[in-house]
C-alpha cells in the first residue's frame, strides 16, 4: 500500500481545530480546563493553529495519577488543548490508519469496541478448547518509541505530520 502524504494542511484546517475541540470536550465540558478553553473556543483553535504553522507547538506535560481498578495504574492523561490536537491528528490519520488494520483489532475503532471484542471472544470459546487471558504489564511504558515513529513512518510520508507525532510520541 502506498504511504500517505499531504495531510498537514488538513490536520491544521481551522474547521478540523474546531470540531476537534468539540470531540475532545464530549462528556468533559464541567471541567475547569475544558470549560476555560470551550469559553474562548475561536481564539484557543487560532493560537493553537498559529503555533502549529510557527513550529512552535510543544505539548505540555502530562498530568499523572494511580488508578486502583482493579489493581494499580499509572495514567497520564494531555492537557485538554493536545487533546484537541489529538483529535485533529485522528480526524485525518485514521482513515489512513484503518485500511492496514486487521479485521480483529476491536480498541478504539468505529463499528468495533468492547462488545463486538466480547461476541468475538465468545465465537472462538465455542469453538477453541483453550484460551489465553494475559495483561501485558506497563504495555505502553514499555514501547520503542523509535519503532512506533519507525511504523509511522511506513505509512505517512507527510514530513511535518511525522514531526508532529514524533513531538506527541517522544
Amino acid at each position: 500500500m502506498r504511504r500517505a502524504g499531504g495531510l498537514w494542511d488538513r490536520v491544521i484546517a481551522f474547521d478540523n481545530l474546531l470540531e476537534a475541540a468539540r470531540r475532545a470536550a464530549r462528556g468533559k465540558r464541567a471541567r475547569p480546563a475544558v470549560a476555560h478553553f470551550l469559553s474562548r473556543l475561536e481564539p484557543e483553535v487560532l493560537a493553537l493553529q498559529r503555533e502549529l504553522l510557527d513550529g512552535r507547538y510543544r505539548p505540555r506535560p502530562l498530568v499523572s495519577f494511580i488508578l486502583h481498578d482493579p489493581k494499580q495504574r499509572l495514567i497520564s492523561v494531555p492537557a485538554f488543548r493536545d487533546r484537541v490536537l489529538h483529535q485533529a491528528l485522528i480526524a485525518v490519520c485514521e482513515p489512513v490508519f484503518e485500511r492496514r488494520m486487521i479485521h480483529h483489532s476491536y480498541a478504539s475503532r468505529k463499528g468495533k469496541g468492547q462488545h463486538a471484542a466480547l461476541r468475538q471472544a465468545q465465537r472462538l470459546c465455542r469453538r477453541y478448547a483453550w484460551s489465553l487471558q494475559l495483561d501485558v504489564q506497563h504495555c505502553f511504558e514499555s514501547l520503542d518509541h523509535d519503532v512506533v515513529l519507525g511504523t509511522l513512518q511506513r505509512v505517512i510520508k507527510d514530513r511535518l505530520v511525522l514531526s508532529l507525532f514524533d513531538r506527541i510520541v517522544r
